[in-house]
């Protein structure tokens, strides 16, 4: 019977919401209102399909069965009724799901989206006060059904899905072409079900268009992920390299190579030693080039004492380094302490007479580690810094030093969830702390 077959298609559409609804729940959407709306999108529609597919079996139960039906007759009124507030609250939800995607690049009003509510509310009353006092119609299922009951369903359905459709026309543009298509299948699927249902009234195509249409859904939510992720990817590769050769410019060589020529001729013990840090140094910098996983908090500071031996020789007694290290266990971006401490010797204490100290250190907290570089240098205006970072990359000027202080807390956000905060005080110095959560940073045994 056409009962049964509806409530196997039913139960169907619901163990794929629940194993949809799983997955959002085990990928941890984010909290943004979108994801959000997408999450009860698929919540709403596990007991819309639940409650048709208890109303189909209790249709086809009353059918099969002789005597006294009125206890299956009371029970499918009920499954019918929240049936129906399901609906059109599925319906109402994927018009807010595409108000929130336009609202990305566009403004919506506010009201465009209200207006279903309203809709929503009136016809799933009107559908259940009718299905109330008309319990012999067969309410709206099967041959059953009688064409007020019809018809009122199927005007509410109009009006909400016309709001939809006029959307996506309206806001092509700001859409995209990727999503025009996607809300675009799911229309049409929706307004085919009607006209199918008008054909054929026996068969439920309704509930199977809504199942197809939020796939079609998540499969866009999948596919836009998945772009943002290779966007990023590809825009930490190319903060990486550009990162790495910041810390090799032409003007460190050359200072660092002139001071190797002069020990040469005065002191050729230092020389020699000064011509191992500084390929080390080199090494370590290519070596960093070559992957952009986290590495060990030791390895990064091998590659900040090679550099800090290096301007050492450079600044001599002018430049002092205090380096106290509580926590060692633990991972984190490449190319992430040594820009500071660039930063805390160019720009904070290169540029103070007498010169100062850069201090170094690690710490464990409850649920993080931290790493702070602080100098008594010069400092910086913090309103400064905040304009500075609103600034797309600059390999040379004075800028330099707030765009490697930004690419170095975007790294840290997209790396491993850490962060960066700068304080600073003109003519007091300044103090950068790195933040890395445990349970991304913390090197496994």
């Amino acid at each position: 019977m056409a009962s049964r077959t509806n409530a196997i298609l039913s139960i169907y559409a619901a163990m794929v919401m629940a194993m949809l609804l799983l997955g959002c729940v085990r990928t941890k959407q984010d909290a943004r209102k979108k994801s959000v709306r997408f999450l009860w999108l698929v919540v709403i529609s596990i007991p819309f399909f639940l409650c048709n597919t208890c109303a189909y079996l209790c249709v086809y139960r009353i059918a099969i069965q002789a005597g006294s039906t009125e206890y299956l007759e009371g029970i499918c009124l009920f499954a019918k009724i929240f049936t129906y507030i399901c609906y059109y609250a599925l319906l109402s939800m994927i018009v807010f799901y595409l108000a929130d995607l336009i609202r990305e690049n566009a403004t919506v009003p506010a009201w465009i989206a209200r207006i279903t509510i309203p809709v929503a509310i009136l016809w799933a009353m009107g559908w259940c006060v009718f299905s109330a006092i008309s319990p012999s119609q067969g309410l709206g299922w099967g041959k059953r059904m009688t064409m007020l009951n019809y018809w009122m369903g199927l005007l509410g359905t109009i009006i909400i899905l016309s709001v939809y459709i006029c959307m996506i026309f309206y806001y092509r543009n700001t859409l995209g072409r990727g999503r025009v298509t996607c809300f675009s299948l799911t229309a049409i699927l929706l307004v085919a079900a009607m006209v199918l249902r008008m054909m054929f009234p026996d068969i439920d195509f309704m509930a199977l268009a809504l199942s197809l249409s939020i796939i079609l859904v998540r499969n866009l939510v999948d596919i836009e992920r998945a772009k943002t992720v290779n966007r990023q990817e590809a825009r930490l590769r190319e903060e990486h390299v550009r990162l790495m050769l910041s810390q090799i410019r032409p003007h460190f060589l050359y200072n660092t190579l002139n001071t190797i020529y002069v020990l040469c001729e005065q002191e050729p013990s230092k020389a020699q030693q000064a011509i191992e840090e500084f390929s080390e140094f080199l090494r370590a910098n290519i070596g960093s080039m070559e992957s952009d996983r986290p590495v060990p908090f030791e390895t990064e500071m091998k590659l900040v004492r090679h550099y800090l031996y290096l301007e050492q020789m450079r600044y001599q007694e002018e430049l002092q380094v205090e380096i106290r290290l509580l926590a060692h266990n633990f991972s984190l971006p490449a190319l992430t302490i040594q820009p500071l401490v660039e930063n805390a010797v160019k720009h904070g204490l290169a540029k103070a007479p007498g010169g100062g100290t850069v201090r170094i250190f690690s710490g464990e907290m409850k649920d993080k580690y931290v790493v702070e570089v602080a100098d008594d240098g010069v400092g910086f205006e913090p309103d400064d810094y905040t304009k500075a970072t609103e600034l797309k990359w600059l390999e040379t000027g004075e800028q330099t030093i707030h765009i490697g202080l930004r690419s170095v807390h975007e790294r840290l956000q997209n790396i491993c969830g850490g962060w960066l905060e700068v304080e600073s005080r003109p003519g007091k110095g300044t103090v950068a702390r790195v933040y890395l959560p445990k349970e991304k940073a913390e090197v496994k045994e």
